[in-house]
């Protein structure tokens, strides 16, 4: 494994399908990750999981993380856990793997169709 976080970026960034239930399709996902079966995985353990990957990209600046803060406080009749997941996926799939010059500064892990099904490359 060359990055623990590897599925849930690739998650993040579309190279996975979604099911329609972003909570299950990451309970999978982190379920793989921390080598427990799905049903040890909760939705506060999904959402810490997640905000730890994001959360460099979000204190990259105070403007950022200020604006982040804000847009995941709790806004009546939703599930906060899904809400701040769904939060943090955007700045992970917004997270650089290679620099201005086409280098590789993240390594990841080929996606794994044993954990979710592959998209395919022309986007079905």
């Amino acid at each position: 494994m060359k990055n623990e976080d590897s599925h849930i970026i690739l998650y993040a960034k579309y190279h996975y399908e979604r099911s329609g239930n972003i909570m299950n399709d990451l309970r999978k996902i982190c379920a793989h990750r921390c080598c427990v079966e799905e049903r040890f995985m909760p939705d506060h353990n999904i959402a810490q999981i997640v905000l730890e990957i994001a959360l460099p990209k979000i204190m990259v600046n105070q403007r950022n993380c200020g604006s982040f803060i804000w847009s995941v406080l709790p806004i009546t009749g939703i599930d906060v856990h899904e809400h701040l997941v769904k939060r943090c996926l955007v700045e992970i799939m917004n997270m650089k793997i290679y620099d201005h010059d086409g280098n590789l500064i993240l390594e990841l892990d080929d996606p794994g169709p044993n954990i979710l099904p592959i998209k395919n490359k022309d986007g079905k």
